[in-house]
């Protein structure tokens, strides 16, 4: 892929490292591009896609190069760097990504944790703050 926005720079999507969802009626790749600049990015594909898919998975240069990707033993690739770096790297930011994700679910559950106490504290007031307030004044 090539985008305008950067110049004439190549980002490489290696659909091996992405995850593959379905929400509703569509199929969902995410993933991230590290080189040259990080870049989150969702392909969505619904069923109008498929003819599309089709017509390409059917051209005679698409089943080649499918047949060569599968029966080559060294392999080209398109990466800046040496492809068991790369490999160890996406596996690397895999893993720190679902760090960071558990780490968020965690924060997130401990707020909500806070706003429950907070909100059960407030009916206790609201049930009960009229005695509080009488008690604390006679005081």
């Amino acid at each position: 892929m090539q985008s305008r926005g950067l110049g004439r720079k190549e980002l490489v999507i290696d659909f091996r490292e992405y995850e593959v969802v379905r929400e509703g009626d569509e199929v969902v790749i995410r993933g991230s591009i590290r080189e040259p600049v990080r870049w989150d990015f969702a392909i969505r594909m619904c069923q109008d896609d498929v003819a599309g898919l089709a017509k390409v998975a059917t051209r005679r240069t698409t089943i080649g190069f499918l047949l060569r990707a599968l029966t080559r033993r060294k392999k080209h690739h398109h990466w800046s760097g040496d492809r068991d770096d790369h490999v160890r790297e996406a596996k690397e930011a895999g893993a720190a990504l679902t760090g960071k994700i558990r780490l968020q679910r965690e924060e997130r559950k401990e707020q909500e944790r806070k706003e429950r106490a907070v909100e059960a504290a407030s009916r206790a007031l609201g049930q009960g703050g009229a005695d509080v307030l009488e008690s604390e004044a006679a005081e």
